[in-house]
């Protein structure tokens, strides 16, 4: 009860005090440095030991270039079950592919001459491999 009459006695000196006092809003600027022209920052500055430096935006360069790289789309298909057709016989190339259930888009283009040339240099090298290294496999009893 002691804190409620000196909070009303506050209240009313405090409303007394500002039906005394009036205030005002005032706005001034404490500093103002207007730009100055360039002639003048040479007259001003541009004295011995010091120099000017010139730097170059490249503002007025309107061209513009992009430097891309092309790209590549592959093609890839896969069938399962595996099925296929012997009906073309001059596409070797595509019923390799579509006996193993998997193929590209730009098989198209092979024909039986790529295939079997393939084929050949395959069989070589693999020729090639079984005369140097079919000895050393073969060494030793056969199991029964």
């Amino acid at each position: 009860e002691n804190n409620k009459k000196k909070n009303v006695k506050r209240k009313k000196r405090s409303d007394y005090l500002l039906d005394m006092i009036k205030l005002d809003r005032l706005s001034y600027v404490i500093y103002e440095c207007p730009p100055i022209p360039y002639e003048v920052y040479i007259k001003c500055y541009g004295r011995s030991n010091t120099q000017q430096v010139l730097v170059q935006t490249n503002d007025d360069n309107l061209d513009e270039e992009i430097q891309t790289e092309p790209i590549d789309n592959h093609t890839k298909w896969t069938q399962c079950p595996i099925s296929f057709s012997i009906s073309d016989t001059d596409t070797i190339g595509r019923l390799k592919y579509e006996t193993s259930g998997v193929g590209t888009a730009d098989m198209e283009g092979e024909t039986s001459g790529s295939f079997e040339y393939r084929f050949l240099e395959n069989s070589a090298g693999l020729g090639q491999f079984i005369e140097k290294f079919g000895q050393t496999s073969l060494v030793g009893p056969l199991p029964e």
